[in-house]
């Protein structure tokens, strides 16, 4: 299957929850975790017909998660490994890099990086802070038994010019032409919390394939022994191994949102890998039942199947 990718070019502030929750909504993060997405897609789906809802349950496709790029550049998760003794004194200033720009990303996964070339990787990792900026409005509700006034602060991610978020799509061409008419609709819609206050909209456009882009090609392509994932990952079965190296995991829970159910009730917790993660076999996890107990509207989902990578590190 094909690499395309999908930039998101946003129209105005993007409110996604952060992993760790604060007081009120205003702690935001800046990607759009790939299990998100797919619930989005799903309810932009549930507004055409059942068979595109049924093509993202069981479709020939997988998906990252979404990442910050700008004008020049894609920007990828470092991925979880232990730092090598080769980058010395630099080590403690690598770990404050959350993001490697594409080339550095497919340097690192080649493992040539070190003491004297990780200062400028660095550097650069440090640019994806000049990609946007987090915006913090004053919000007032009113109590409804006493009507009281309660001040909270809600916040929102706000993308410079030329700037966003974009996934990777793996499919084919047929798959590709589906996840364009569920775009379509799911821009009308916004992604992410506060939408009725104007929040998440946004215009997609997918390029590619990407396969034969040199950028692109070299971190597909790339060989060696271990994997690292660039989606959250849940495993698809019991019976599918799990041979971890370097790894986090995020606790994923929340409520449910549906275009079909009026129903405002919990989903399931569950916790899965994050991006980043490096495993000794190739992962392929799973779609992840977490329909509440007593909901029989339609099964909930989250998306558990893993966009790895391979990495030539040992």
């Amino acid at each position: 299957m094909s690499w395309y990718i999908v930039k998101l070019t946003f129209l105005s502030p993007l409110h996604i929850g952060d992993d760790e929750a604060g007081i009120g909504v205003e702690n935001v993060q800046s990607i759009i975790h790939s299990d998100t997405i797919f619930s989005a897609l799903v309810n932009a789906a549930s507004l055409i017909d059942e068979a595109s809802v049924q093509f993202l349950l069981g479709g020939n496709f997988c998906i990252s998660s979404a990442f910050p790029y700008d004008e020049n550049h894609y920007y990828l998760p470092r991925p979880l490994f232990p730092l090598p003794t080769s980058f010395g004194k630099y080590a403690n200033e690598v770990k404050k890099c959350e993001f490697l720009q594409e080339e550095d990303f497919c340097s690192w996964i080649n493992g040539q990086l070190n003491e004297n070339n990780i200062g400028s990787v660095i550097f650069r990792s440090h640019k994806v802070e000049e990609t946007l900026s987090i915006d913090i409005r004053p919000r007032n509700a009113s109590d409804r038994r006493t009507s009281n006034t309660l001040i909270y602060h809600c916040s929102g991610t706000v993308f410079n010019q030329n700037c966003g978020l974009y996934f990777i799509l793996q499919t084919d061409a047929d798959g590709k032409q589906k996840i364009e008419q569920i775009l379509e609709v799911l821009q009308k819609l916004g992604l992410g919390g506060e939408r009725s206050s104007g929040y998440g909209r946004f215009e997609a456009e997918i390029f590619g394939p990407v396969d034969n882009e040199s950028r692109w090609r070299n971190i597909k392509t790339n060989q060696g022994a271990l994997f690292c994932i660039l989606s959250l990952y849940h495993p698809g079965n019991e019976g599918e191994k799990i041979n971890t190296i370097s790894y986090q995991t995020l606790l994923r829970k929340g409520w449910i949102f549906s275009n079909i159910s009026a129903k405002q009730m919990k989903r399931k917790t569950v916790r899965m890998f994050k991006e980043g993660s490096v495993f000794e076999t190739e992962p392929a996890g799973g779609l992840v039942d977490v329909t509440p107990n007593g909901f029989t509207d339609h099964k909930v989902y989250r998306w558990g199947k893993a966009l790895a990578v391979r990495i030539n590190i040992r």
